[in-house]
Protein backbone atom coordinates (compact mmCIF):
# COMPACT_ATOMS: atom_id res chain seq x y z
CA UNK A 1 0.00 0.00 0.00
CA UNK A 2 2.61 2.59 -0.70
CA UNK A 3 1.85 5.63 -3.60
CA UNK A 4 3.62 9.27 -3.96
CA UNK A 5 1.86 12.24 -5.21
CA UNK A 6 4.46 14.25 -7.03
CA UNK A 7 4.34 18.14 -7.18
CA UNK A 8 5.80 20.21 -9.96
CA UNK A 9 6.31 24.28 -10.07
CA UNK A 10 8.39 26.83 -11.21
CA UNK A 11 11.94 26.95 -9.44
CA UNK A 12 11.61 30.65 -8.32
CA UNK A 13 7.95 30.31 -6.54
CA UNK A 14 9.92 29.76 -3.09
CA UNK A 15 6.53 30.21 -1.37
CA UNK A 16 5.44 27.36 -3.03
CA UNK A 17 8.11 25.51 -2.17
CA UNK A 18 7.77 25.86 1.79
CA UNK A 19 4.34 24.98 1.11
CA UNK A 20 5.01 22.03 -0.40
CA UNK A 21 8.01 21.03 2.31
CA UNK A 22 5.63 20.58 4.69
CA UNK A 23 3.80 17.95 3.26
CA UNK A 24 6.92 15.72 2.39
CA UNK A 25 6.57 12.37 4.73
CA UNK A 26 10.36 11.01 5.05
CA UNK A 27 9.13 7.65 4.61
CA UNK A 28 7.80 7.83 1.72
CA UNK A 29 9.84 10.35 -0.15
CA UNK A 30 12.62 7.72 1.13
CA UNK A 31 11.14 4.76 -0.40
CA UNK A 32 10.63 6.73 -3.78
CA UNK A 33 14.16 7.82 -3.96
CA UNK A 34 15.38 4.09 -3.29
CA UNK A 35 12.95 3.02 -6.01
CA UNK A 36 13.92 5.59 -8.56
CA UNK A 37 17.76 5.44 -7.99
CA UNK A 38 17.56 1.71 -8.27
CA UNK A 39 15.78 2.51 -11.82
CA UNK A 40 18.30 5.01 -12.73
CA UNK A 41 21.21 2.86 -12.08
CA UNK A 42 19.35 0.16 -14.14
CA UNK A 43 18.55 2.51 -16.82
CA UNK A 44 15.34 0.67 -16.66
CA UNK A 45 12.14 2.51 -18.22
CA UNK A 46 8.50 1.70 -18.92
CA UNK A 47 9.25 -1.15 -21.14
CA UNK A 48 11.62 -2.71 -19.12
CA UNK A 49 11.16 -6.30 -16.98
CA UNK A 50 12.13 -4.62 -13.74
CA UNK A 51 10.11 -4.65 -10.21
CA UNK A 52 11.37 -2.79 -7.45
CA UNK A 53 10.06 -2.08 -3.68
CA UNK A 54 10.95 -0.57 -0.98
CA UNK A 55 9.97 0.06 2.52
CA UNK A 56 11.44 1.71 6.08
CA UNK A 57 12.32 -1.02 8.31
CA UNK A 58 13.52 1.24 11.91
CA UNK A 59 16.26 3.26 10.62
CA UNK A 60 16.92 1.58 7.74
CA UNK A 61 15.19 1.71 4.01
CA UNK A 62 14.80 -2.40 2.82
CA UNK A 63 15.12 -2.60 -0.91
CA UNK A 64 14.20 -5.54 -2.91
CA UNK A 65 14.24 -5.61 -7.09
CA UNK A 66 13.98 -8.26 -9.46
CA UNK A 67 15.48 -8.20 -12.96
CA UNK A 68 14.05 -10.27 -16.19
CA UNK A 69 15.79 -10.57 -19.38
CA UNK A 70 13.74 -9.48 -22.27
CA UNK A 71 12.60 -13.32 -22.98
CA UNK A 72 12.10 -13.67 -18.75
CA UNK A 73 14.44 -16.41 -18.82
CA UNK A 74 17.01 -14.84 -16.61
CA UNK A 75 15.97 -13.51 -13.76
CA UNK A 76 18.53 -11.49 -11.11
CA UNK A 77 17.16 -11.11 -7.72
CA UNK A 78 18.28 -8.76 -4.76
CA UNK A 79 16.22 -9.24 -2.11
CA UNK A 80 16.47 -6.86 1.64
CA UNK A 81 19.13 -4.94 0.88
CA UNK A 82 19.49 -2.28 3.48
CA UNK A 83 20.86 1.15 3.81
CA UNK A 84 20.57 3.81 6.74
CA UNK A 85 17.64 5.69 6.57
CA UNK A 86 18.95 9.38 6.00
CA UNK A 87 17.15 12.56 7.48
Amino acid sequence: NQGTLVVQFKSDRSDIEQIVRRLIDQSTYATWAAERGCVSVLGADCKSSVSIFAEVKGAEVVLSSRILSIDGREVVEGIGERAPLED
